[in-house]
């Protein structure tokens, strides 16, 4: 039995990466699904809560002065202790460089072996791909904690091809200590006729059915697009009638309210919504946008095309990989920054034409949805994701049990 120790890192992205990998995973025969909640707020005191065939464990939060990780991880160590003390083929999953410690110190107490998932790069990176910096002064992390986890990981799964390459090239991670696995999304439906019930939806949203309703989720912050998106729809108003942009996601919003002054009744913040909302307006939107200048395999990406939706996309290096232009979206390219900041950016007159040839062809978003909701079934699914994260897990308990026999046999012989 493989006893995995998944520690929660509980913010966008990786939270939704964690649902449905352990969700995928927990419904597998031969392996014992842990889920572990560091500085837990959902408990004040430690706690042991079993759900279904899922062992959760809940650290609480504690006060903690300056540098303190390596005692925190003991002590978290010490409290799972009767749990991990029976236990043979460990496997601690982190997801966060700050739980290096506590992967170290199972590492080092139950010899267990340590998976990480990097979810997150620097937006700097784009810049690489470009020529626009020289990669012998890129600073490739200004974290050590980042430099520890990655070089000492048993192995290192990245959601993308390029993160691969880039902890290979500036990490100094060889590559056969990384595995290359895309985020997966579940479905209750496989079915993408976005016209079915559409109307009834559109209404009790509270659009009318002749709105055509541009889809943006993210949080609102530096990055992903957002100034860019508004001053696009702000011009895309003038040429066309019963435009709506609606915004979905929590962040800086006085900041891009002052944007909205000539649009106030077509512009809609509605904040962080629940998933089931989410994906209703997934389903009655017209065009999704994601505008971001830096992403990995974006979670929206995947829901906007697990919902058929057409997608206007920037061309970062995670979208990339998962969008071809014209034929499963409209890609976007970012450019050089006017500012002289690292990384790359979006255009407004970039969104403005990409949006709009999208709005003037019928024919075209009925192909990009098609081709996107079928991308999405072939490739990026909970159960790919989850049968490739198992096969690193079963490969790696395969080559460390070949090196203990080894050592054994060596033994032996002498």
């Amino acid at each position: 039995m493989l006893n995995l120790f998944f520690v929660i890192h509980d913010y966008s992205g990786a939270r939704t990466y964690a649902n449905e990998l352990l969700g995928w995973l927990s419904a597998q025969e031969g392996i014992a699904v842990h889920k572990v909640y560091m500085e837990s707020t959902y408990y004040k005191e430690y706690t042991i809560v079993k759900d279904g065939n899922v062992l959760a464990v809940h650290i609480p939060v504690v006060k903690r002065k300056g540098n303190t990780l390596e005692k925190y991880a003991r002590r978290c160590i010490d409290l799972m202790a009767p749990i991990l003390q029976e236990k043979t083929k460990i496997i601690f999953h982190l997801n966060y460089s700050t739980q290096v410690k506590l992967g170290h110190e199972a590492q080092k107490r139950f010899s267990a072996e340590i998976v990480y998932t990097l979810h997150y790069l620097p937006n700097y990176f784009s810049s690489v791909t470009t020529g626009s910096i020289n990669p012998e002064e890129l600073v490739a992390t200004g974290d050590v904690l980042d430099w520890e986890i990655a070089t000492t990981a048993n192995h290192i799964i990245c959601v993308t091809r390029f993160a691969k390459e880039m902890l290979a090239r500036y990490y100094s991670v060889l590559k056969n200590n990384i595995a290359a696995i895309y985020n997966g999304h579940s479905s209750a439906t496989n079915d993408y006729d976005r016209n079915s019930s559409k109307a009834l939806k559109t209404k009790q949203l509270g659009f009318y059915p002749n709105d055509r309703i541009i889809l943006f989720v993210g949080r609102l912050q530096q990055g992903k697009g957002v100034d860019k998106l508004i001053e696009a729809f702000n011009k895309l108003t003038n040429d066309h009638s019963r435009l709506k942009l609606v915004l979905v996601g929590g962040g800086e919003y006085q900041k891009y309210m002052k944007l909205c002054q000539s649009n106030l009744g077509c512009i809609h913040f509605v904040g962080k919504l629940p998933p089931l909302q989410v994906m209703q307006l997934y389903q009655i939107a017209d065009i999704g946008v994601i505008s971001s200048e830096f992403e990995q395999c974006s979670y929206v990406a995947l829901e906007m095309m697990q919902n058929a939706l057409p997608i206007v996309c920037s061309d970062a290096p995670g979208l990339k990989e998962l969008f071809v232009n014209e034929e499963n979206a409209l890609v976007v390219p970012l450019q050089q920054p006017t500012n002289q900041r690292l990384g790359l950016e979006i255009t407004a007159q970039g969104l403005y034409k990409g949006i709009g040839q999208l709005l003037n062809d019928a024919p075209l978003r009925r192909k990009l949805g098609k081709n996107a909701h079928a991308n999405w079934q072939n490739h990026y699914t909970a159960a790919h994701m989850g049968k490739a994260t198992l096969k690193v897990y079963n490969q790696l308990q395969k080559t460390i049990g070949q090196s203990n026999q080894f050592k054994l046999s060596n033994t032996h012989t002498k």
